[in-house]
């Protein structure tokens, strides 16, 4: 399983971010609904939209925004509270006023459309106004019917200030003679050490914290019957990491999570859709929530953004499959090529071509050797390889 998974995340890894473009709008209608708050129902909240997929995968809204991801019935996936960060303060729907202050509802509203690679689609959007200043902030789900895909969306039509929830000055964090931040020094010497050192600036790469917690996900009252578990790729390398349980996220430095059940039969893959590298699957999701309902995973932008600007929308998206986690990861990977307009190069020199590399464990990896002029300058030590490649008529193409 584990090659084809890979092989599969590495044919979108090159996704052409700016081709995507928005689906064309759904015309919206407005409705009000009578249960629209969780008290108003002796039984509960009630379902106010659901869409589900021909091969058992169904998200539901409730009345109290609330939503739920389930599979052939089974809820594995349940909503911790809409949480976002504006103007130095957290508002959140639902919210323990020790978290933040409320998030003002104003209304659902429903409808379809057609995006122009993607198909029709169905959506439905909850609408709400942050503070008195009344700034709109519009969430949405969304079902493109072909594809079957459900997207998750953040949408601020008037954009919003001041979302960030930690401060980092990369200025003044990278500055000469800071040393205990920077990422390393810069050898220019034959006894010049690299000194990797990633406390402070690793940990801004690799934060969980977003802005905006919209899908945020905890576990669904039958995921431990299901034996769930979770698989991601983590890092600079891609390096695959799995759990036990919904989870997984790993911050700006994380990839999608594939989440299946014990018998690697049904499968989900989440992922951010748009806006690459801001858009995150967050881990630090307690905005707002009690320990009980505290989201596992959060999407949303990296919390180190300062502001929205108006129009400003992300999205992430949620595939399934009945077939097992490599077979979730194409269907995933299929949609986001379509959407963007990926297309596989013919002749790639990086897969096709015999290449030199000098990292990861190869002997000439500079930086693992304390005089790391032993051997020579990497400039001088690649040209002599080159030129001893080339009388033995061995065809390397290029040097890493």
């Amino acid at each position: 399983m584990a090659p084809a998974l890979i092989t599969a995340v590495a044919l979108v890894a090159g996704l052409a971010h700016g081709i995507w473009r928005e689906r064309d709008q759904a015309t919206l209608r407005v409705f009000s609904y009578p249960a629209s708050t969780s008290n108003a129902s002796p039984s509960g909240p009630s379902p106010v939209w659901s869409r589900n997929t021909t091969d058992g995968l169904k998200v539901i809204l409730y009345s109290d925004r609330s939503y739920k991801v389930l599979v052939a019935g089974s809820s594995w996936m349940e909503s911790s509270p809409i949480a976002l960060h504006g103007g130095g303060f957290w508002f959140c729907d639902p919210c323990i006023a020790s978290k933040g202050h409320a998030l003002d509802f104003i209304t659902f509203a429903s409808g379809s459309g057609n995006h122009f690679t993607l198909g029709p689609f169905d959506q439905v959007q909850m609408q709400y106004t942050i503070g008195t200043t009344k700034i709109p902030v519009h969430f949405s789900i969304i079902y493109y019917k072909e594809t079957e895909t459900f997207m998750f969306q953040q949408r601020f039509p008037s954009g919003l200030g001041q979302v960030n929830t930690s401060h980092w000055d990369p200025a003044s964090t990278l500055k000469t003679g800071n040393n205990n931040h920077k990422a390393f020094i810069v050898a220019t010497g034959p006894k010049d050490k690299f000194e990797v050192n990633w406390p402070h600036v690793g940990q801004f790469l690799s934060s969980g914290e977003v802005s905006v917690h919209f899908p945020s996900f905890r576990d669904g009252k039958d995921a431990q019957n299901y034996m769930l578990r979770h698989l991601t790729w983590v890092g600079r390398f891609a390096v695959s990491r799995s759990g036990d349980g919904v989870g997984g996220a790993a911050g700006q430095e994380g990839g999608p999570i594939v989440i299946y059940d014990g018998n690697a039969e049904n499968a989900l893959v989440l992922s951010p859709f748009d806006n690459f590298k801001s858009n995150i699957l967050g881990y630090d999701c307690e905005a707002g929530g009690s320990v009980e309902n505290k989201a596992k995973i959060c999407a949303g932008t990296h919390g180190h953004v300062v502001s929205f600007p108006p129009g400003y929308s992300t999205t992430t998206s949620l595939s399934f499959s009945k077939h097992g986690p490599t077979d979730a990861v194409y269907k995933w990977g299929k949609v986001m090529q379509m959407a963007h307009g990926t297309k596989k190069m013919q002749k790639d020199p990086i897969s096709s071509k015999l290449s030199y590399w000098t990292d990861n464990g190869a002997f000439y990896s500079w930086y693992k050797w304390e005089d790391i002029m032993k051997m020579g300058s990497p400039n001088e030590v690649l040209i002599k390889l080159s030129s001893e490649f080339a009388e033995k008529e061995i065809p390397v193409h290029y040097y890493q």
